[in-house]
């Protein structure tokens, strides 16, 4: 006698085996609908959307860490700045002797004086001033003995002095050191330099600018309205606002009253001027020059030579 399989058994072969043979049915191939097409597509637009967000806040988060790291600059240069003058300060003397007639005119206008005139005591002894202890820095006028700086930087500092003390004398120029720093700074990103974030740093230090900044002198004021006036000039000439190159003019224009080297400023921007016009006559000639010898071909020199 052959054993007999349960029922159970039985049953689930026969379901193994009914499974097996029935076909698989195929899900026919249905078009989408537009809306499932425009959803993917707004899909779609979105991680695009997301990415160019994602790229954007990485460029302005670069921008960001750039102006952090120029602010940071700035910010440790100018303590940098204010330690050194404070101790230069201590020892209540000047970086030279022209410092010493500036500062003598300061003390003259303290006294109800002028900015420009000095008095000279041996006036009746000297009426030249050959014997003057500023004879290099003074002038004979004719209100008496005439400083030959201009009157601005003295009124400015002249200012802090009444102030702040002695101290006072190199807080502009400090303060325009470090302005000139920033302005050179937007200078460069007006220009697309891409070393520009170093750039206060390197001529924070590395450049006779520590030098003028920390010191009663005039320099640092110099460079500012000298890059000031680059400044505006760069945006007007890229921007097309002319309001901005006439105020780059009257920039330069202030600057006569600081320095007389700003007078020197004028006339090289007169003479890149004229000679860009003469390198344009130039070139209009030889232009000329060059379509006239085009016109004579090679036939025709070969017939004058044969000739």
């Amino acid at each position: 006698m052959t054993p007999q399989k349960p029922a159970a058994s039985v049953a689930s072969a026969n379901t193994i085996g009914s499974a097996t043979k029935t076909p698989v049915k195929r899900r026919p191939n249905v078009k989408r609908r537009p809306e499932t097409d425009g959803r993917a597509a707004r899909q779609k637009g979105a991680a695009s959307a997301f990415s160019s967000n994602f790229s954007g806040r990485q460029v302005f988060q670069g921008i960001n860490q750039e102006r952090g790291f120029v602010l940071a600059s700035l910010l440790a240069l100018t303590v940098l700045y204010f330690c050194l003058a404070a101790y230069l300060n201590g020892y209540h003397a000047f970086w030279s002797a022209d410092s010493g007639a500036r500062f003598a005119a300061i003390a003259e206008w303290r006294r109800g004086g002028s900015l420009t005139s000095l008095p000279y005591g041996n006036a009746a002894v000297d009426p030249a001033g050959r014997l003057h202890p500023l004879q290099f820095y003074v002038m004979h006028g004719p209100r008496g003995f005439t400083l030959m700086y201009p009157p601005l930087f003295l009124w400015l500092c002249g200012q802090a002095y009444a102030v702040f003390g002695f101290g006072g004398l190199t807080l502009f120029p400090l303060l325009f050191g470090v302005g000139t720093l920033w302005v050179t700074y937007a200078i460069a990103v007006r220009l697309g330099l891409r070393c520009r974030a170093a750039l206060p740093l390197v001529l924070g230090l590395a450049t006779p600018l520590p030098i003028y900044a920390v010191v009663f002198w005039d320099h640092t004021l110099i460079m500012f309205l000298a890059a000031a006036a680059t400044y505006l000039l760069l945006t007007g000439l890229q921007s097309g606002r002319l309001w901005l190159a006439v105020l780059a003019g009257l920039t330069l224009g202030l600057g006569v009253w600081v320095h007389e080297l700003f007078l020197a400023l004028f006339a090289a921007a007169l003479l890149e001027r004229v000679e860009k016009v003469e390198i344009s006559n130039a070139g209009l000639e030889f232009a000329r020059l060059k379509s006239g010898m085009a016109s004579k071909t090679p036939a025709s020199i070969d017939t004058k030579k044969r000739r």
